[in-house]
């Protein structure tokens, strides 16, 4: 039952937290992401908890303070991680690159256009490994499962509101 109470916590601090990047984005995305996450499960658990003279035995006090404590925690994980969406990825920059242009990439012109910097070679590589990309004779091209990221990353970025650069 816990598991239960913390999923609806998160879920309704979640779909707080997409309604207001939706309306308008805050200046300080951090401060808010804070404050949604941890109010809105805070009051919901209290909510809940003046409900329990009248529901009683309906509520194990127990499976609610771990359940709003499990989803702290989950909260807790989400915030700190939600910069990094906002950050300039190298895979979403390096698909996007590849992706817009149909014929293919030749490798060195698209270290060319990432600039001198190792991460980008590496990640390269990387997806290249992971079957993201492919080589053909010069030209670098994505897969079906590079495009299937892709898209993933550009619904998640517009879901938040982020630019789509990288």
């Amino acid at each position: 039952m816990n598991f239960i109470i913390a999923t609806i916590l998160f879920v309704l601090a979640f779909a707080t937290h997409i309604a207001v990047w939706i309306i308008k984005p805050p200046k300080n995305k951090g401060t808010y992401l804070i404050l949604i996450f941890t109010i809105i499960p805070l009051l919901l658990f209290t909510l809940i908890l003046a409900q329990y003279p009248i529901l009683g035995e309906e509520i194990n006090l127990e499976d609610l303070i771990q359940g709003l404590l499990i989803s702290l925690t989950l909260s807790s994980s989400y915030v700190m991680t939600y910069p990094l969406v906002e950050l300039e990825s190298p895979t979403l920059k390096i698909s996007n690159i590849i992706y817009q242009n149909k014929k293919g990439v030749d490798f060195n012109s698209l270290l060319i256009r990432l600039g001198k910097d190792s991460l980008f070679y590496d990640r390269v590589n990387d997806l290249k490994k992971e079957g993201a990309i492919k080589e053909v004779g010069n030209k670098l091209f994505l897969t079906n499962k590079g495009l299937v990221i892709l898209k993933l990353f550009m619904f998640w970025r517009k879901l938040l509101g982020a630019e789509k650069g990288g």
